[in-house]
């Protein structure tokens, strides 16, 4: 009868411990989740920010676009799927 009621006592401090552990990871897991948003927080802002001025045209001028287009051919034309410097003095 001792033996069962050592076991038993035994059981209850191994779960308040792992209770205790579980508390702790969980807090842990909500600091990180707030360090997480706050350093996210500022790169979504901007790139919200700069898709709204793309949208609204601050950004949507013809040099921009031509940019954009050789950029994409020069990619696209070089060997490999690469630009090379070649490709790009003879543009």
């Amino acid at each position: 009868m001792e033996r069962v009621a050592a076991l038993q006592e035994e059981l209850r401090a191994e779960q308040a411990s792992a209770r205790e552990v579980v508390a702790q990871y969980e807090a842990k897991l909500a600091e990180l989740e707030q360090d997480n948003q706050a350093k996210t927080r500022w790169p979504l802002t901007q790139s919200n920010a700069l898709l709204r001025k793309f949208k609204t045209g601050l950004t949507n001028s013809p040099s921009v676009w031509n940019c954009c287009i050789r950029r994409k051919r020069l990619w696209n034309n070089a060997p490999n799927g690469h630009s090379s410097s070649t490709a790009s003095a003879s543009n």
